[in-house]
């Protein structure tokens, strides 16, 4: 299609002066590369046109070149060269900056592809034509002249950077720009040295001498022009052009070459003192440029400082450091009041970090040089991170709050850096801080207590790996119950935090409970979001420290008895504070847990009862009953229900993952990481005490508890089992409280066995869920051992499997099988641990239909979802494993076809490559077990035209066949078989792909490994 000038400019006309500017830029976009394209762009840049035409026709110019230039024959390629110099040379005198910037795109562009064989010595040139055109012109002709081709010289180095060029031909153009260097610095020499060139030149030739000097030139050729850039500081209208340049020279990664050059410019940034004191007291613009540079000097040149500083040369580097120091403490508040100091936290973590990369000597050199600006660090930091008070807070937007906040964090992981340095000294001097406040006079302002409490928390992360400072932190946690926290609530808040940090460092030393906990449970009473954050707190405590919290069982149960039953608390605060509970009563004696136990729980039970339509007692009311009929109150009262059965269920959590450890001998003793775990015992237990157990308390098992209130528990459960037999949710939770119920108790939950398993039979035949198959798999693993129940578990799977395959019947009916994805994973993995257990008093073929069994195994395999396909493989390989236990050879016999046929076209490309590997697994196992039968099964399939893709040869199906045969005894080979196979049914073999898979896949293999006995 032809674009004509007229057309062109009519379109662009439109594009800028309508809405309707889609349609006009996908034209305009067709335009620009189309081959009219190089004749109206030339009629574009003509000075009477619009300067959005003329940036058009620049835009196309530049297009063209970058994508057809490189295909131009020679002589085109010269006549466009002469003619884009001369037009640049032309429109630098009537077009805008945008237009000469394409303009000089284009020629940066024409230069790569025709240098150096067409265009050598190509940055002479340049510089040689577009000087000679401007001779003889008129001084503002002339000044806009030099600016472009400045503009020029600046963005060739840019360019070149970005384009694409093949390896030898990039090698050579480099060659050549680099051969230009000399003519190039020349140049900035002759128009950076002048006193009299107008502040356009400057600025253009900063930028270029910026750009040239991270291309190739090395910093030592080039000091005289960085004294100008320094120079140029001084100057407003230059000021942030010198500081962009001085930033890219200094941070480049060449300079390091250079130490002695750089050693001579560093001076020169000490010299800036003065005029960075002034801009940080006025608040001036040029506060953030000079800080900037400051900060990226000394962040590019940190090994450089420490060699100095070590080789007995202090002065110039600490100098260096009170300039950094400056700009972390500049006036006013982050962010409103300044915006700068953020910008040189990051060089203290830098010197820190190369401060402790060194060797011990000179380490030990240097650490003490740098103590003191780390100490004064730390004080600038306490006063900077301070919080705003109510009235200043209520007065930021969100953006504020939130980069104050990301300040703060920054605030944290820089005091976690001093610590490195300052080590034992920033504990005293905390503790020294803190004791102040203690013994103070008068009321210290709370921003100066949060603060420092924030400082001891930010640096746990670095402590609790080191007990060198056991004494130390021990100390300042002493101090913790004196502290004026209740002067804000943010006071309370940080000690809180502060204390969740050190929560596995307090296992090591849990003498400092005693000074932690009454602050937590003072917290916890508070109510709101600071008795969310103590829950959070006492919960993690109570986790880690269950048996050294032994002596506070009381005092924290109390609390939390207290809590729970008078605050209006939030379902998650709750089921934590339920947590605590649990973890705490679970190290207690018998008598002393069934009592708490009583003392916490009853409450919840009565509203458990009450929601559920039973009276006190258990027995049904019919006024509750009436109630609970009531449409209006349902869902409350259905959220009641669930509230209170997570709450439990928490609790049976907490019990079930109690593992105590006994308290240290004493604070710092190793022997607290060796002794022995104390054997829980019940009443009934013949215990031989020893000296050394003399003092430890008669605790008892936590089954107890749980045993003792799943009894109080049945009457309402069997209440909601029986009228929300039909609410997922409910019957969720109800099998869920079982089921953490169940892993709590182990064995000992005999007595209820008979009683649960009549709920999850008669919930299941009502609605198939899969927590009930996930329950009925605990009970078969706690009991499937055991004789006298050993009726009870086989009419459990025999009921829950007859049910599944019933409603998975009825689902393949409907067509909606894969909306029971759940069940069928969660009945796999049953029948998976069924058939592991299996054993002559169970036996399992005459319980269930093995055959259906089977079936629901493949109806897994094609489904999408992992976790169902990973389950169903594991399933498969334990049934042709361990087929002869319950006669399922037949069964295997009679569907081995179709699952030969599965895994094969999973493997020629159904399925994802992490689905094969599964599957892959599946077929080793049957080749190991039946060969002769899997052989003809694969051979039947592959004989097939076209089976599994039409991209296999009968040759490599015959050569897959014999390979996994003949390597069965080899997971490795075989796994590499089904991999080409693979490989090749995808198109694959032979790509980089397959390359990278195979070498992916040895890596992991690590040796040829076998199949399992």
């Amino acid at each position: 299609m032809e674009y004509s000038e007229e057309q062109v400019e009519s379109v662009l006309h439109s594009f800028y002066n309508s809405g309707y500017t889609v349609d006009a830029n996908q034209w305009l976009m067709s335009a620009q590369i189309s081959d009219s394209g190089w004749e109206f762009s030339w009629k574009f840049l003509q000075h009477d046109k619009p300067d959005y035409v003329q940036f058009f026709g620049a835009c196309t110019l530049c297009t063209k070149i970058i994508h057809s230039g490189r295909a131009l024959p020679l002589d085109k390629a010269v006549e466009l060269r002469t003619s884009l110099l001369g037009k640049l040379l032309e429109c630098s005198e009537y077009a805008n900056h945008a237009v000469v910037s394409k303009l000089c795109i284009a020629v940066a562009h024409l230069a790569f592809y025709m240098s150096p064989d067409h265009w050598p010595g190509v940055v002479e040139s340049i510089v040689d034509y577009i000087q000679a055109g401007s001779r003889g012109k008129s001084q503002e002709a002339n000044v806009k002249a030099i600016c472009a081709l400045t503009e020029l010289l600046r963005i060739i180095p840019e360019e070149f950077c970005a384009v694409l060029l093949p390896a030898q031909k990039r090698a050579a153009v480099k060659e050549d720009l680099e051969a230009g260097v000399p003519r190039i610095m020349a140049y900035f020499r002759e128009i950076l040295s002048t006193g009299h060139c107008p502040k356009q030149v400057y600025c253009s030739g900063i930028n270029a001498l910026s750009a040239w000097l991270q291309f190739s030139v090395p910093i030592d050729n080039s000091v005289d022009l960085v004294l100008i850039v320094f120079q140029a500081l001084h100057d407003a209208d230059l000021f942030e052009e010198a500081v962009e340049c001085l930033c890219n020279i200094f941070s480049h990664p060449s300079v390091h070459k250079f130490p002695g050059t750089v050693s001579s410019l560093l001076p020169y940034i000490v010299s800036l003192d003065e005029c960075l004191d002034k801009a940080l007291t006025d608040g001036s613009d040029t506060a953030q440029g000079l800080c900037r540079l400051v900060t990226t000097v000394c962040e590019s040149q940190c090994r450089l400082l420490l060699d100095t500083c070590y080789h007995g040369d202090t002065e110039l580097t600490h100098k260096l450091l009170a300039m950094v120091l400056r700009c972390t403490d500049a006036p006013g508040r982050f962010p409103t009041d300044e915006q700068v100091s953020d910008s040189a936290l990051y060089f203290w973590y830098l010197l820190q970090d190369e401060l402790t990369s060194c060797d011990e000597t000179k380490w030990s050199h240097l650490v003490g040089l740098f103590q003191d600006a780390y100490m004064r660090l730390v004080v600038v930091l306490l006063r900077k991170c301070q919080l705003p008070d109510e009235a200043a807070e209520a007065e930021l937007g969100e953006d504020d709050r939130e980069k104050f906040r990301c300040y703060r964090e920054d605030i944290g992981d820089t005091f976690m850096y001093a610590y490195n340095i300052l080590k034992a000294n920033l504990f005293q001097w905390v503790y020294s801080l803190l004791y102040s406040f203690c013994t103070a006079d008068y009321t210290p302002p709370w921003q100066h207590v949060e603060s420092v409490l924030f400082l001891v928390q930010a640096i746990a992360e670095n402590v609790v790996d080191n007990d060198t400072h056991d004494a130390e932190l021990r100390d300042i946690f002493s101090l913790l119950p004196r502290l004026p926290l209740s002067s804000n609530v943010r006071c309370i808040q940080a000690a809180l935090d502060m204390i969740s940090a050190y929560q596995e460092w307090m296992s090591d030393n849990p003498y400092v409970l005693n000074n932690v906990l009454p602050t937590v449970l003072r917290c916890m009473q508070l109510g709101g979001e600071l008795g969310a954050s103590a829950g959070k707190a006492l919960r993690n405590i109570c986790q880690i420290n269950q048996l050294q919290m032994l002596p506070h069982g009381s005092a924290i149960l109390d609390c939390l008895s207290g809590v729970l039953s008078t605050q209006q608390l939030p379902p998650a605060d709750a089921n934590r504070l339920m947590c605590c509970v649990g973890y705490t009563v679970s190290m207690l004696p018998r008598d002393t847990m069934i009592a708490y136990l009583d003392k916490i729980c009853t409450p919840q039970l009565l509203q458990l009862c009450e929601a559920c339509g039973l009276d006190s007692s258990g027995a049904e009311s019919a006024d509750l009953q009436q109630q609970q009929r009531d449409s209006a109150s349902q869902p409350a009262l259905k959220a009641l229900i669930l509230t209170k059965l997570k709450l439990f269920g928490w609790l049976f959590t907490a019990m079930q993952k109690s593992n105590p450890a006994p308290p240290p001998v004493s604070p710092g003793s190793a022997a607290r990481r060796n002794s022995d775990v104390p054997h829980l015992i019940d009443d009934d237990d013949d215990v031989n005490e020893s000296s050394s157990d003399a003092d430890l308390p008669q605790l008892a098992a936590p089954h107890v508890g749980v045993l003792w209130l799943l009894d109080k528990l049945l009457r309402p459960i069997e209440r909601v089992t029986r009228v929300y037999v039909g609410d997922r949710e409910l019957m969720e939770a109800v099998f869920d409280l079982f089921k953490w119920a169940l892993r709590a108790t182990q064995l000992e939950f005999e007595p209820l066995i008979g009683t649960l398993t009549s709920f999850v039979v008669q919930a299941y035949a009502e609605m198939p869920q899969s927590v009930l198959l996930d329950l009925a798999k605990q009970i078969l693993i706690c009991f499937h051992s055991s004789a006298p129940h050993s009726d009870t578990v086989s009419g459990l799977l025999t009921a829950m499997a007859s049910r599944t395959v019933q409603h998975l019947r009825e689902a393949e009916a409907q067509n909606c099988i894969g909306q029971s994805t759940d069940i069928i994973e969660s009945f796999l993995s049953l029948m998976y641990h069924a058939i592991r257990r299996a054993s002559g008093s169970m036996q399992l073929h005459q319980l269930v239909d093995m055959n259906s069994v089977f079936k629901v195994a493949l109806c897994g395999l094609s489904l999408p979802e992992l976790s169902t396909l990973k389950t169903a493989c594991l399933l498969l390989v334990e049934f042709i494993t361990h087929c002869d236990r319950y006669n399922g050879q037949s069964v295997l016999m009679d569907h081995m076809r179709a699952l030969c046929h599965r895994i094969v076209r999973a493997i020629g490309g159904d399925s994802p490559r992490f689905a094969v590997d599964h599957l892959a697994t599946v077929l080793l196992c049957l080749v190991r077990s039946f060969p002769a039968e899997a052989r003809r099964c694969l051979s039947e399939l592959l004989a097939g035209p076209d089976y599994p893709t039409p991209r296999v040869t009968e040759t490599e199906k015959s050569a897959f066949l014999n390979g996994i045969i003949r390597h069965r005894g080899s997971k490795k080979m075989v796994k590499q078989e089904i991999l080409n196979f693979g490989l090749r049914c995808r198109g694959l073999y032979g790509t980089q792909y397959a390359l990278e898979t195979a070498n992916s896949m040895a890596m992991m293999s690590g040796d040829a490994g076998g199949w399992p006995k």
